[in-house]
């Protein structure tokens, strides 16, 4: 016959054992976490280490390059500098004023820093961000932003005209190629945010 004294021996060991056990379950729980947590960080450290680096490069569409012009495409894929400039489409050029492919210069805005020049570049690489079909009422190219690339390859210049949401490719001081691009909210917003003119807020609107 088994007494008090050991049916409570018994219990007592009963729930050291289960305390024991789910104590083993805590800790173990708790390093997985820490792993998982280590992993997680070591995941951002590594993403955020690609807007760190200090080569930026994009490999555009092998399409991309056959609209724009190989030499152009080539020149403007592989360009080290940027520099953004406001045009005028609407005055006529005079002999002294700057021009970009025959429009107007109305003054520097900035030069550009790598991730801004890949970034605008990022958006052009891609041969589903342009189309062979028009805007819907036509609308006439007329650039109020250019940014001139410069690199190994040579100086390209490019027009944006977010009115009839196109870009013209200038290559050797002449306009070589005008074609539509299709995000054309994602180009707005890029010059809305280095202008900073309410005319981009506007076309944004438009585009919502």
């Amino acid at each position: 016959m088994v007494s008090g004294t050991q049916k409570k021996y018994h219990y007592m060991k009963k729930v050291m054992i289960t305390v024991g056990g789910m104590a083993l379950i805590l800790c173990t729980a708790i390093i997985l976490s820490a792993s998982t947590c280590n992993e997680r960080t070591h995941e951002r450290k590594t993403e955020g280490s690609i807007f760190q680096r200090k080569s930026y490069t994009v490999q555009p569409d092998s399409t991309v390059i056959q609209l724009m012009g190989k030499e152009a495409g080539n020149a403007l894929f592989t360009a080290s500098k940027a520099t953004l400039y406001r045009t005028n489409p609407a005055v006529r050029p005079t002999d002294q004023d700057e021009t970009i492919g025959g429009v107007r210069v109305e003054g520097k805005v900035c030069n550009l820093s790598k991730p801004d020049i890949y970034m605008i570049l990022y958006l052009l690489s891609d041969s589903l961000s342009f189309s062979d079909t028009p805007l819907i009422p036509t609308t006439p190219f007329a650039p109020t932003a250019a940014i001139e690339f410069n690199g190994k390859g040579g100086c390209v210049s490019l027009l944006f005209s977010m009115t009839s949401q196109e870009v013209g490719v200038v290559w050797k001081g002449r306009t070589v190629k005008v074609v539509r691009y299709t995000n054309a909210r994602l180009i707005t917003r890029y010059f809305a945010q280095h202008l900073n003119e309410q005319f981009y807020y506007n076309i944004l609107k438009q585009l919502s």
